[in-house]
């Protein structure tokens, strides 16, 4: 749907007749498109602008006026049909805008009478998995029980002041998230309001309406329907709990309605616990975002990392919230003082995951005091996990002095050969990727690829669409891409089989992929394959037997692929994806 199409529909379309494909696809083309989006945002801050009272005593004042107007000389004798005309257009005005108002909260694609068939299963589901935060005194606000598609008809007219320090929690689970899901979900979103509530400085609302999060547009921007609902509360900020792996926390900014970085993330484990400590650690990172700035938040953070009376974990998470705070550019903000301080506890630090989290967020960073405390790890490191960070980044260092020879040495002959999933790099495998040169990573990548003598693992994991230290190899051409399909049709190790798949994600589309992969999507029991099928499968939607497949694939067991096949599915009706 192009700029033309959109305003079209918007201004031609009555609210009751938009469907939900035309819905989705209104919301695919804004986040797509700046100049609409500008426009939909001015239009909104213009019909959110409260309407003045109408006066008591306007009534008093017209009719003592119409007397007074009708004594005048007789040349002015239409005054007062001028001064009704005016109350007229102006009543028709009101009209008008309270009708647009209501157009274009319809439009925004998330009302409840238009999402009827997925809340309505959602709120089923939620009603059965949730269970309601307790009541909390002194926040005027009710505690949150997502157990019902509420509206909000009942929030006052005129929107209170926006209060800075005020936040509203929202529960948006996936219209493909089932029972379990929402359960584990709801958790997280049940942490976060509890303990934001406990946190002094911070005033938290909640609303108890419940809304899918269906469409591309709401990952990535405020949903217009959730912004209402922020004014209404006076809330300056707005943190949306969803389900995506497990669970996700993305906070927006009610003015703008963009996302506010250094907050969002997801997954989240059916471990014990696992959910709360991440519901509060967001909580927690709300509570920064809302009291401090950005500036501020670095400022105490680089304090932390250079303290050396603090715990080493505390100052490798200082070290995370310079690089979330800092500038853009992110690791700009890592000088010469704060990178020498954080190589320090890297090489001190009797603790793994603190040298682990370190060396991962030292990766780019071109200091030249590095090299040695990196190469010392890759040496001595008696951890694998850190080995492996050490060795993608003294990637950044193959011009130095025996950096490629070290690198070279750990490929051949770290203790580190097998990964503890096939999808992953050992340390020998990320030495072997960290010593060829960026210019040269995509012809290595492909020369492993058609080497017949090596296992099929070996052959695949270098031109899959996940990489561990960014580098791309680009889409592969038909004949790369035909050998990748006769490896994953031969392999019958299920995660072998799900890293063919997605390879062939950066393959041109091939008809001839399509009965191999309809064959897995159908029946497969290794949801990590068919997730990937309904992946490759886009490319060829607008195929009816695939189309099919995907409209049966809505029931599949796995939220993974009913996710990938929803996303496929909005694609292609919003006019971004193939077409049938």
């Amino acid at each position: 749907m192009n700029c033309q199409e959109t305003s079209h529909l918007l201004d031609a379309t009555a609210p009751e007749a938009l469907t939900l494909t035309q819905r989705e696809a209104i919301d695919r083309h804004l986040a797509s498109c700046p100049a609409c989006r500008a426009d939909w945002t001015n239009w909104g801050e213009l019909v959110a602008l409260p309407v003045p009272p109408t006066p008591a005593t306007l009534r008093a004042c017209i009719a003592a006026a119409l007397p007074a107007q009708l004594a005048v000389p007789a040349r002015r004798a239409f005054r007062p049909y001028v001064v009704g005309g005016v109350l007229l257009a102006t009543a028709a005005l009101a009209a008008a805008l309270v009708w647009q108002s209501t157009r274009r909260d319809v439009r925004s694609a998330t009302a409840v009478s238009s999402e009827s068939t997925a809340v309505a299963r959602v709120a089923r589901e939620i009603a059965e998995a949730a269970t309601p935060a307790p009541a909390v005194a002194g926040d005027a606000t009710p505690a949150v029980a997502p157990t019902a598609v509420a509206t909000d008809d009942a929030k006052p007219a005129v929107n209170p002041p926006m209060d800075p320090h005020r936040v509203v929690v929202l529960w948006r689970p996936e219209a493909a998230a089932g029972a379990p899901d929402i359960a584990l979900g709801n958790r997280c979103y049940q942490a976060a309001v509890a303990e934001l509530r406990t946190l002094d400085g911070i005033k938290v609302a909640t609303d108890a309406a419940v809304h899918t999060r269906s469409s591309f547009t709401e990952r990535v921007t405020l949903a217009w329907r959730d912004r209402k609902i922020a004014r209404s509360l006076g809330a300056a900020k707005v943190l949306v709990m969803s389900t995506t792996d497990g669970c996700s926390a993305t906070l927006f900014d009610t003015r703008t309605g963009e996302m506010d970085q250094g907050v969002g993330g997801s997954g989240v484990s059916m471990e014990a616990g696992h959910a709360e400590r991440f519901g509060q650690s967001k909580a927690h990172s709300v509570r920064e975002k809302t009291l401090f700035d950005d500036k501020g938040l670095a400022a105490a953070a680089r304090v932390t990392v250079l303290d050396a009376s603090r715990a080493d974990r505390e100052r490798a998470a200082a070290l995370q919230k310079l690089m979330g705070n800092g500038p853009p550019g992110q690791r700009s903000s890592f000088d010469k003082e704060v990178v020498a301080a954080a190589a320090g506890i890297a090489r001190r630090s009797e603790d793994a995951q603190v040298r682990n989290a370190i060396w991962g967020l030292l990766r780019d960073v071109d200091d030249a005091s590095l090299v040695q405390p990196l190469l010392q790890a890759l040496v001595h490191d008696a951890d694998p996990k850190v080995r492996y960070q050490v060795a993608l980044d003294l990637h950044t260092f193959l011009d130095q002095p025996g950096v490629r020879e070290a690198l070279l040495r750990a490929a051949a002959e770290d203790a580190d050969r097998e990964p503890e999933w096939p999808g992953t790099w050992s340390v020998r495998e990320a030495a072997q990727r960290a010593a060829v040169a960026g210019r040269d990573t995509a012809d290595w990548a492909r020369g492993l690829l058609f080497d017949e003598s090596l296992p099929a693992r070996s052959r695949l994991l270098n031109v899959r669409g996940v990489s561990p230290d960014g580098r791309w190899v680009g889409q592969l051409n038909k004949e790369a891409a035909r050998v990748v399909l006769d490896i994953g049709r031969r392999e019958q190790d299920a995660k072998v089989r799900a890293m063919a798949w997605d390879a062939l994600r950066l393959a041109p589309t091939d008809e001839a992929f399509v009965p191999v992969l309809l064959a897995d999507l159908a029946s497969h029991p290794d949801e990590a394959v068919r997730a990937y099928a309904v992946q490759v499968l886009e490319q060829q939607i607008g195929n009816p037997q695939v189309r099919a497949a995907f409209e049966r694939a809505r029931e599949d067991p796995s939220i993974e692929v009913r996710r990938w096949v929803d996303i496929a599915l909005t694609e292609s009706a919003s006019g971004r994806g193939p077409q049938p």
